[in-house]
């Protein structure tokens, strides 16, 4: 599943994606040949948005549906900004999580008749029925980003020298690798972080920017600029002396995305170097 958040409309995405369809009103087996979905996501009692997918075609195990559904708009009212936001950042903070896909599907059922009565061993297509309004209710448990698992590699190779910035600040260029070990990828755009000089958070380094913050599962490596008010500050830390770590951490300035400030201002983080 990949919820991407990065324009002004965000677009939901599936991968082998399985629903389990409940009923089509007269229909006791499935040969379904493909399918669209308007659904709803509930994180628990709270709905947190909704899409309707294009058409797609599907394979079926009984009344399980497994497809792919092409980027989508996601619906996201008002009202459930907030709850879309908590689920979000529950999938972002911990290691799996649930969430219910509920609504209705349209469907095409595929008629054929077995001609092997006849020493023919095939069946004969007649002719697709399209079913409309089969209810859709079905659970999915997610693997969550975990916070990364807490801790960050910095690439020393990939430090630049200190870039000075007017009179006294500076900044400097690295990347970082990020394991998400989710089956979930969130797609955020530019995010910023605080960056402090140890896990008590008492002496703020400098603001790091990630221009594209894209969390696939598996490695992700972040280009990151690290901007500091004291060039002279950033010297002590760099160029990179191996051993030493830095913790970057969510705040409101973190994007000027409502949905992406909602879900990483509160992250936390250790960047071992």
């Amino acid at each position: 599943m990949t919820f991407n958040l990065k324009g002004s409309t965000p677009q939901i995405s599936f991968r082998k994606a399985s629903v389990r369809i409940l009923g089509v009103p007269g229909i006791t087996t499935l040969p379904i040949v493909r399918t669209k979905f308007d659904l709803s996501i509930w994180d628990g009692a709270a709905v947190t948005s909704s899409f309707v997918s294009d058409w797609t075609s599907v394979s079926t195990k009984g009344f399980e549906l497994e497809m792919d559904i092409e980027p989508t708009t996601l619906i996201v009212d008002p009202e459930n900004l907030q709850a879309l936001i908590s689920l979000l950042s529950t999938l972002r903070s911990t290691a799996s999580h649930t969430i219910t896909l509920r609504g209705h599907a349209s469907v095409d059922l595929a008629l054929s008749v077995p001609l092997a009565a006849l020493g023919v061993p095939i069946h004969l297509d007649l002719k697709t029925i399209p079913v409309l309004g089969a209810a859709v209710s079905t659970d999915m448990n997610l693997q969550g980003l975990n916070n990364f698992g807490g801790v960050a590699r910095g690439l020393l190779d990939s430090v630049s020298a200190i870039e000075k910035v007017g009179a006294s600040a500076g900044l400097v260029r690295f990347k970082i690798v990020l394991h998400n070990p989710a089956s979930v990828t969130i797609q955020l755009g530019k995010i910023k972080f605080q960056v402090w000089t140890s896990s008590a958070k008492t002496d703020l380094l400098g603001i790091a920017t990630y221009e594209e913050f894209n969390a696939v599962p598996g490695e992700n490596i972040a280009d990151t600029v690290l901007e500091a008010d004291s060039a002279a500050k950033l010297g002590e830390f760099f160029p990179v002396k191996t051993g030493f770590s830095l913790t970057f951490t969510g705040y409101d300035g973190s994007s000027d995305h409502p949905i992406a400030v909602g879900v990483m201002s509160s992250i936390e983080f250790i960047v071992e170097f």
